[in-house]
């Protein structure tokens, strides 16, 4: 009876004689707890030690199967870090069979880019050649071309020097003819001026005037135009057929026309000699003012007209009308002192041309 109510009996460990119920009983060891049951054994003190120990078989109870829901847990998390191993075993694998593919490639290309290397190291070794080669042959045709630079700078020099002896003659033929065209027309004005007062006297005496300026002889060869006729012409005296005949010879450079144009350089093409010879008669007679003729020569003289006029053509023919221009040109010839290109010469004596 006793047992069974031990047993049964519910005994809290805080309600057992000479205990407090604090916490230094429930600490206590088993081995403790049985010492003390073996010194008192008392039923109070029995189900206090009861008490104590189911508590405490509870309290490993409910721990076990805290420990057993953590095992449990722990088992599937287990699992599924076992997949997840596999998982990462499985895509290490094929990472290696990537990475051994990948090393294959890049061997095989680092395989392709040292032989590309190797035939690059050729080409530049062969372009390095070509390259010394024509090196060679340009310092051979730049000493080749040194001696025909220096010619061509010769050549240039020459043609320099040749271009300002050119521009310095161009300037001296400048002074020289540089107030000649003005003078020319200024006499081709005066002579249109005395013609048109038809004064046949006055006319015929400016010819014989002019006349006396271009008497004079050129060297040969000469071209003479008797200023006889011996049909029509009074015959001449002793001393006239003994006197040669005075020859003017006007020797030209350049064309009639000073060439304006400053740049351009007289050269022989442009200033081939052009002479002009006009004989103007054997005899020294004086002009006739009634009748416009000299002494020796009569009305019938072929070079000189004997019909009103504008000026005196050469060479003269018979019955031609006078030209402004050649007269003016004969004009000009007598300006002897300002043309460099006159030549005057006698081949008279001294008397005879006075």
């Amino acid at each position: 009876m006793k047992t069974e109510q031990v047993e049964t009996t519910e005994v809290s460990p805080a309600s057992g004689p000479g205990h407090d119920g604090g916490a230094g009983d429930r600490n206590r060891s088993i081995p403790e707890l049985i010492d003390h049951l073996r010194t008192a054994f008392r039923f109070s003190e029995y189900d206090f030690v009861q008490g104590i120990l189911v508590a405490r078989e509870d309290k490993l109870k409910r721990e076990i199967e805290k420990k057993e829901e953590r095992c449990e847990l722990a088992e599937k998390r287990l699992g599924i870090v076992g997949l997840r191993k596999a998982e990462a075993e499985e895509e290490l694998k094929s990472f290696k069979a990537k990475s051994a593919e990948s090393m294959e490639e890049m061997r095989l290309r680092a395989t392709a880019a040292e032989e590309r290397a190797k035939a690059a190291e050729e080409r530049a070794k062969r372009s390095e050649e070509r390259y010394e080669t024509l090196f060679r042959e340009v310092k051979k045709a730049e000493s080749e071309k040194s001696g025909d630079l220096v010619e061509l700078k010769r050549k240039n020099a020459e043609l320099d020097f040749a271009k300002m002896r050119a521009e310095e003659e161009l300037q001296l033929w400048k002074r020289r003819f540089g107030g000649l065209e003005e003078r020319v027309e200024k006499l081709e004005t005066d002579i249109v001026e005395i013609i048109n007062a038809n004064n046949r006297g006055t006319y015929f005496r400016i010819v014989h005037l002019f006349k006396d300026m271009f008497l004079a002889a050129a060297p040969a060869p000469t071209i003479l135009i008797s200023d006889s006729d011996d049909d029509c012409g009074p015959r001449a005296t002793s001393s006239e057929r003994e006197s040669p005949p005075r020859v003017l010879k006007r020797k030209r450079s350049s064309s009639e026309n000073v060439n304006e144009n400053e740049n351009v350089v007289p050269d022989g093409s442009t200033s081939q000699d052009q002479e002009r010879v006009i004989e103007l008669g054997g005899g020294s007679g004086n002009p006739d003012p009634a009748t416009g003729t000299s002494a020796t020569n009569g009305a019938a003289n072929q070079n000189i007209p004997v019909n009103d006029g504008q000026g005196v053509s050469g060479p003269l023919e018979a019955n031609a009308e006078p030209k402004i221009s050649d007269f003016s040109y004969y004009v000009a010839m007598g300006l002897g002192d300002e043309l460099d290109g006159l030549m005057v010469t006698s081949s008279s004596s001294d008397s005879d041309s006075e």
